[in-house]
């Protein structure tokens, strides 16, 4: 038993550390992407009247690229985050309707870019529900952000939102190939890529 506890207390102590570690690496990482991001506006303004549109592509890449590795930061702060037993996580009113609507169109605004259409079904009246916003967001976020890398030119993603007995329940659709029936029992697990 005190060899058990040991053990437990050192997997504990590990822990701590890499979740310290994860968070010094990605805290280190999101300032000079910051930084490079804040910098964009500023080379097309006066890059604007070079004329060559690889010169504009090239910067579309660039700022893209750099939201994609912030977002990807932000994502491992958030994984750290709910692995963590003693993270707390708020359960005050969320109005989900709200705050898929104002996702949503943060997606179509990247849809519009790429041909695709993002929609979302009116909900009609529905009321709050308990639940921490933030989580709730980067969860649509995330769902929304896959949509739209695997929806096809010319191609549509639809949320829903509609109440199921005593819970709410929230839904995107796109059109895309969608994911293979073998992997639909793992698809869920960490770091899985279908």
């Amino acid at each position: 038993q005190e060899r058990l506890r040991e053990e437990r207390a050192r997997r504990l102590a590990a822990d701590a550390h890499r979740q310290d570690m994860v968070h010094m690496i990605v805290h280190d990482m999101k300032g000079p992407l910051s930084v490079f991001r804040s910098g964009m506006p500023f080379l097309r303004e006066h890059l604007a009247g070079d004329g060559d549109p690889r010169l504009k592509k090239m910067l579309e890449m660039l700022s893209e690229g750099s939201g994609r590795l912030l977002g990807m930061a932000e994502g491992i702060l958030n994984v750290a985050r709910v692995e963590d037993p003693d993270a707390p996580i708020e359960r005050k009113p969320v109005d989900l309707a709200a705050l898929a609507r104002l996702r949503a169109e943060a997606a179509a605004q990247t849809g519009r870019g790429k041909g695709v259409a993002v929609v979302l079904e009116d909900p009609g009246a529905l009321a709050a529900c308990p639940g921490d916003a933030d989580l709730l967001g980067r969860v649509l976020d995330n769902l929304l952000l896959n949509a739209l890398e695997h929806t096809p030119k010319g191609g549509e993603i639809r949320v829903r939102l509609a109440r199921h007995g005593g819970a709410l329940r929230v839904e995107v659709q796109d059109s895309g190939p969608g994911v293979a029936a073998a992997e639909r029992g793992t698809i869920f697990d960490k770091f899985r890529k279908g």
